[in-house]
């Protein structure tokens, strides 16, 4: 892949997924989607994770831009539903 590659994911049912990019690679998460209460997302660093629970009644998606690479990458968990992901490689 090289800079200007879309890249998207899915987190399958009750199921973690993680999004770690090679190493030197960066991407821009530009949305994460998902029902409401069902998706989790976190930056994680294989460690320790800070993320975001959508759990408003009128969230159905979550847009917010977010750089990850190979040290503090994308971890999700779809709850009831699948989730997805959608971003851009910037390096």
């Amino acid at each position: 892949m090289v800079a200007g590659d879309v890249v998207n994911g899915f987190a399958a049912s009750a199921t973690y997924v993680t999004f770690q990019p090679a190493a030197t690679v960066e991407v821009v998460i530009l949305s994460v989607l998902g029902r409401d209460g069902d998706l989790e997302f976190y930056l994680y660093d294989g460690v320790t994770a800070g993320g975001q629970n959508i759990n408003a009644v009128s969230a159905v998606y979550y847009m917010k831009r977010f750089c990850i690479n190979n040290t503090n990458y994308l971890r999700m968990y779809s709850n009831g539903t699948i989730g997805s992901y959608t971003g851009i490689q910037i390096k």
